[in-house]
């Protein structure tokens, strides 16, 4: 009898993930403990402490100087993914360099590093003054530095070589070019550790989004973006506008008029200046008379309610209006006809049963605005010395607070006031203290957003509108308008800018950048199966998504009609990976890549031959892989062989044998399961007896034709059965089964 040998490997994918925790990944463990050490760049803080830059380094936040130049992180978090053995970890702390009087200031805050076969990066949260000297800016987790893997001693990788990377190097103020060296990075935790496994990537940080091609540029998540659109139908000649919170309807004076808008109808009132809406009832308050230096025959200064004139006063010129209703009190900044600016007074309108009357007047040398404070404190601002005055709410008595000249007036709900001026200074006034920290020209109005702290100014050189947040100038050049009596904000955010020197009203929306929520996960499948990626963010307005899939060694490309958050593909083609794009008016930004692996790998595509020997007695396999269903540690993974089928065209009758041994089964992480593990239950259909049913730990039979039969094509087929042990360690297990024809 010859004896025939097929090599048939047919790889056991005991596709039982076994499962680990439910609330956790079967494949990743958490990391709790750990350290960075990292000097960032030795000759960067020597110039910062020389004699040229008469600088500072600082540390805070949990991170300390460890005395030799370098700086120590403490771990926040981590997580080690026991199949790709790569490592994400999350530092707190921060290290700033500050030196020339402020010039030069550079902030590195919460490190993270990623550990992969196929690249490592250094993320951190840095925040620069570009060489400029603009205005600060941040750059939340950015790809700081490239890393060189060397040999590990386990969980510890000492002296990394870092390199700066292409976004590194806006983020470093363009102090230095890309792949300039950096000092090395020393890195340890207690957990598992070792080399990654060959081919894997390093996982990206949540917020970092896709490191992506040269030249990608993502908008920083949660980055706050204005845009403006016009109003101006029905609106000719607007010098005013406040918003009705409880209704969310705005309203806008001028050309003898209030108007709501948008599409509500007017009230003719003549010389409406300044409109003002009562917060708790929605009573709309206009004060009339003519604007400085305006001829003819507009009304004098009278105080309306809801198109009902309230009061007359002894005044020609409207200047500014504030109420503070929850205490019956009206402020009103006015003069005479033939009065110059130097005569400005201020009264204060006392409600008298439905009336109101003239409580007090004082005299308020070029005062242009009004403002109360929380606690019912009316504050006055002017275009000269002394430029801010809080005024007794009684009697109107004044004291100075700020000497220099600031003509504009906001409070914030903490009681926090701002006050701007004409020429450059806004400044943040508390009872701890005056801090003026901006300064740019041709402020014309003040408003700030209660619920966000931001501060918006408009602009007349240019007509747009700036924010201001934490004392910074965040946004600038958001078309708005000339808003010489006040901006006003809606509960919604929305921010109103009347613009009285081209008949329209500016409506800025705030819009907030995507921010991811979940980024799609990597899956290993069998060709031809379905996968599902999801992915989400968040923003305002809620992000249009669009994926792309990208070959291994190709470009990012547009998957056609892919724009729900999730994305289902046939696995054709073994490591492609895919994205997800999220946009809106603030930005757009990409979600970390996830990987599509085949079964098997590149070795999954294989030759099933068998050595025929005379007689024509041939063997073949209908696949490569049979598929184990997952199982728990204790229980049992279940599937199908693929069917063997043995051709018998000899012309004799000497019969044959088919027997089956399969090898243990392992893991990446080093799990073993015995072959005496796995058993099959055999079937044929055809001259052939099927084997019995028995464990696979020694050669078996599948399928037998004694002598005088099997002639013809017998189908030889078995279910399998893995028995996983107690305590068996989480992960994927392969095995090679081989089948012998004889």
């Amino acid at each position: 009898m010859r004896v025939l040998r097929g090599a048939i490997a047919s790889i056991l994918a005991a596709a039982a993930l076994l499962t680990a925790a439910p609330s956790a990944r079967a494949d990743t463990v958490a990391i709790t403990v750990g350290t960075l050490d990292w000097g960032v760049k030795e000759s960067f803080r020597t110039y910062i402490t020389g004699s040229i830059a008469h600088g500072t380094i600082t540390t805070g936040g949990g991170a300390a100087d460890n005395g030799d130049g370098t700086f120590r992180f403490p771990l926040a978090k981590g997580t080690y993914d026991t199949e790709q053995r790569t490592v994400l970890l999350s530092y707190t702390g921060q290290v700033r360099f500050t030196g020339h009087s402020g010039a030069l200031d550079l902030l590195i805050a919460n490190p993270q590093v990623a550990i992969g076969a196929t690249g490592s990066t250094l993320y951190a949260d840095v925040t620069s003054l570009p060489l400029d000297g603009t205005k600060p800016v941040s750059y939340p987790v950015v790809d700081l530095a490239t890393l060189t893997l060397n040999t590990p001693d386990g969980s510890t990788w000492t002296d990394l070589p870092a390199a700066l990377t292409a976004a590194g190097v806006p983020a470093f103020a363009d102090f230095y070019g890309e792949g300039e060296a950096l000092d090395p990075v020393t890195v340890t935790y207690d957990g598992p550790g070792g080399t990654p496994a060959p081919g894997s990537q390093a996982p990206v940080p949540e917020g970092g989004g896709d490191p992506g091609e040269p030249g990608e540029e993502w908008t920083p998540p949660g980055t706050v973006k204005h845009t403006s659109e016009a109003l101006s139908p029905g609106l000719a000649g607007i010098t005013s506008v406040d918003v009705d919170q409880r209704r969310n309807r705005v309203y806008a004076a001028g050309a003898g008029k209030v108007t709501a808008v948008p599409g509500g109808t007017s009230t003719d009132i003549p010389g409406a200046q300044h409109v003002r809406v009562d917060s708790a009832t929605g009573d709309v308050y206009v004060l009339t008379g003519r604007t400085y230096g305006q001829e003819g025959d507009q009304s004098t200064v009278t105080l309306w309610r809801d198109g009902v004139e309230l009061l007359a006063l002894n005044a020609t010129y409207a200047q500014a209006l504030a109420l503070d209703l929850e205490r019956d009190r009206i402020y009103v900044i006015h003069f005479e006809a033939g009065a110059n600016l130097g005569d400005a007074r201020l009264s204060l309108l006392t409600r008298d049963g439905d009336a109101w009357k003239v409580a007090a007047t004082v005299s308020r040398p070029y005062a242009s605005s009004v403002a109360v404070a929380p606690d019912g404190t009316p504050y006055t601002g002017a275009g000269t010395k002394p430029g801010v005055v809080r005024h007794d709410p009684a009697t109107l008595a004044g004291a100075t607070v700020v000497e220099d000249a600031h003509q504009l007036l906001a409070f914030a709900p903490d009681g926090t006031l701002y006050a701007g001026s004409l020429f450059g200074n806004v400044t943040k006034i508390t009872p701890s203290g005056v801090e003026t920290f901006r300064t740019v020209l041709y402020q014309t109005s003040l408003a700030v957003n209660p619920r966000t702290g931001d501060l918006y100014a408009s602009r007349a050189l240019g007509s747009d509108v700036l924010v201001y947040r934490d004392g910074k100038l965040v946004e600038e050049g958001i078309p708005g308008g000339v808003a010489r009596y006040g901006i006003a904000i809606g509960p919604d955010d929305k921010v109103y800018v009347p613009d009285n020197t081209q008949d329209r009203l500016a409506v800025l929306t705030r819009n907030q950048s995507p921010t991811i929520g979940q980024n799609p996960r990597s899956v290993t499948a069998a060709r031809g199966e379905q996968v599902t990626f999801t992915a989400s963010a968040t923003g305002a307005p809620e992000p249009a998504v669009t994926w792309q899939a990208r070959p291994s060694g190709g470009e990012w490309a547009d998957v056609p009609g892919a724009n729900t958050t999730t994305l289902t593909v046939r696995a054709e083609q073994d490591r492609t990976q895919y994205r997800a794009i999220f946009t809106n008016p603030a930005g757009r930004i990409a979600t970390a890549a996830a990987l599509l692996a085949l079964e098997g790998g590149a070795a999954a595509s294989q030759t099933v031959s068998a050595q025929v020997v005379a007689g024509h007695l041939t063997l073949s396999v209908a696949g490569t892989a049979a598929t184990l269903t997952a199982a728990n540690a204790g229980q049992s993974a279940t599937g199908s062989l693929n069917t063997a089928t043995v051709t018998d065209q000899r012309g004799t009758v000497a019969g044959w044998s088919l027997v089956g041994q399969v090898t243990d089964f392992t893991s990446a992480a080093g799990g073993a399961i015995a072959a005496s593990a796995l058993g099959w239950r055999p079937s044929t259909d055809g001259a052939a007896a099927p084997g019995p049913g028995a464990a696979l730990g020694q050669a078996t039979t599948l399928c037998s034709a004694a002598t005088g039969t099997g002639t013809g094509v017998s189908a030889c087929a078995a279910d399998l059965t893995l028995n996983v042990p107690a305590g068996t360690r989480p992960g994927a297990y392969t095995a090679t089964l081989t089948l012998t024809l004889s």
